[in-house]
């Protein structure tokens, strides 16, 4: 017990650990989630509604402005903190309302697949308050984490995993929208649950003091987010519109599979983040506990699900587990290189080395992406090999830039 007492009160170990139940909570209930609607809908369904959820979930990476991780770097020593909480919700808002109409003004020219979403008002609206409500709960998640209060995004994810999977059940009439709404639905729920945990409503008001601040910091790392994230939300609208929906499914649930393992370091690397600067020794030291406890929690996931990845597959049906299963071993497998690259990032944020953040991730998704489509014609899984070589690539860089920085 004295062991797990100090453990949960390091700092970088407590806020990780909290992080990763938070994910892991949102993944599994997920995880759950999906299975669910395979059992229930056609791959045609699931690759629609998964494209539609993809496309949100790009618009409001776009949206946050890189507001997210701006508010772990800055909210734990600021003097006034509600100005930046204000400003950072209200330029949100505002973000993914604008992008979120110009998304559905030219979707024959971004997604014609889902062109359909342009000519229901009722449903255009929802894909807005998705996206809108999506980016503050991402925001209220930051706000917990700098306030060392990462308890309460694990509260948050599992109230947004519960509501989703209920309101499957209650939308089910409504085909491939049905999965949708019920992620529109429970995101709002989700966030109204964690302003009343929060007990602070966020109010509309932009602080240009605050802004200008914040405004290098975050306008980098909402670059190097966004291009961290697009493979995962550009591969399944790019398969839907080059490939097939079915395809677009496969690699969607194989994506949503394998990318469980991606939450350890993503959230290692926010509780390193969130230590700010400190001593060169202090920075070598959370680097070590950073890549410690990622590896330690990581090897034996890899170990135990690659093996395992046929029968999880089986869970959806026998089509995933015949058409998905390389696929979700590359992602697995790709867990190592992504881990090494995520640490690298946090520690040139940490040293303000913003262009090495931003070239590190450009860099990644570039690759990926360009690989991605020149070999997608030859199968979903070279979608994956793309994704792989592309990390294994930077995180040699990586891997060789932490030990000669800290060894």
């Amino acid at each position: 017990m004295a062991a797990i007492k100090n453990i949960m009160g390091d700092s970088i170990y407590g806020s990780g650990i909290w992080l990763i139940a938070a994910s892991l909570a949102t993944a599994f209930l997920g995880f759950f989630f999906w299975q669910l609607t395979t059992g229930i809908f056609t791959p045609e369904q699931v690759g629609l509604a998964s494209a539609l959820i993809a496309s949100g979930e790009l618009i409001m990476i776009i949206s946050l402005l890189g507001l997210d991780y701006a508010l772990i770097r800055y909210l734990p020593k600021a003097k006034h903190s509600r100005k930046i909480i204000n400003t950072s919700f209200s330029i949100a808002a505002v973000a993914a309302i604008i992008f979120s109409l110009i998304f559905i003004l030219g979707i024959n020219t971004f997604s014609p697949k889902l062109s359909f979403l342009a000519q229901d008002p009722y449903l255009a609206a929802w894909f807005i308050i998705f996206v809108l409500f999506y980016a503050f709960s991402v925001l209220i998640g930051s706000v917990f984490t700098a306030l060392k209060k990462a308890r309460l995004v694990f509260a948050k994810e599992s109230i947004f995993g519960i509501a989703k999977i209920t309101s499957i059940f209650i939308l089910i009439s409504l085909g491939a929208l049905g999965i949708f709404y019920s992620w529109a639905v429970s995101m709002v729920i989700a966030f109204a649950a964690s302003i009343l945990i929060f007990k602070k409503m966020p109010k509309f008001s932009i602080s240009t003091e605050k802004v200008k601040s914040m405004l290098g910091f975050s306008i980098t790392n909402y670059f190097s987010h966004l291009f961290l994230s697009a493979p995962g939300m550009i591969f399944p609208i790019m398969i839907a519109n080059l490939v097939s929906l079915s395809a677009t499914a496969y690699f969607y649930i194989s994506w949503i599979i394998g990318s469980l393992i991606f939450i350890i370091p993503i959230s290692v690397s926010r509780a390193f983040l969130s230590q700010g600067t400190g001593s060169k020794q202090e920075v070598k030291k959370n680097i070590h506990k950073s890549l410690k406890i990622c590896f330690a929690l990581i090897i034996p996931i890899i170990l135990i699900m690659l093996p395992m990845a046929e029968w999880v597959l089986l869970i959806f049906g026998k089509d995933y587990s015949i058409n998905s299963l390389r696929l979700l071993q590359l992602i697995i497998i790709s867990s190592i290189p992504f881990t090494l690259n995520i640490i690298y990032s946090t520690l040139k944020n940490i040293q303000h080395n913003l262009k090495a953040v931003l070239m590190l991730s450009f860099s990644i998704s570039a690759a990926s992406l360009a690989l991605g489509y020149f070999f997608i014609g030859y199968g979903i899984i070279m979608v994956g090999f793309a994704w792989l070589i592309s990390q294994t690539l930077a995180a040699i860089y990586s891997g060789w830039r932490l030990y000669s920085e800290n060894a």
